[in-house]
């Protein structure tokens, strides 16, 4: 089956330019479908991430606290940030276990090149 999309193999960076100009666009539409507040905020967060230079945004949506009227909604922002920050804490132990792996590799290959 033929793709649908263009192919990109990661190791081509996304264009910077033309990132920010898609952004520009998405923002625009999301601003003109959905309003903007008293402050020219738009009532709808978009966010475009270059996933060939980083991870995909893993983070859930945290309700507006003061919001929050019921016991059940105040579960739901605590919830919610809780997992955020079980997200972050494996995120940073992924990478610092990634790096002491790196560390101990290069420490054998030193202490073997010595031993040579």
């Amino acid at each position: 089956m033929p793709r649908k999309y263009p192919f990109n193999d990661w190791g081509k960076p996304v264009n910077e330019k033309k990132l920010a100009a898609f952004h520009d666009k998405v923002y625009d539409l999301a601003c003109r479908t959905f309003g903007v507040d008293q402050d020219d905020d738009c009532a709808v967060s978009v966010k475009v991430i270059d996933r060939t230079r980083y991870e995909g945004g893993h983070w859930f949506p945290v309700p507006y606290e003061h919001k929050a009227k019921t016991p059940d909604e105040k579960e739901a922002v605590e919830a919610a940030l809780l997992d955020n920050l079980a997200q972050a804490v494996d995120a940073l132990s992924r990478y610092r276990g990634l790096q002491r792996h790196f560390e101990r590799v290069a420490a054998e290959r030193a202490a073997k090149k010595k031993s040579t």
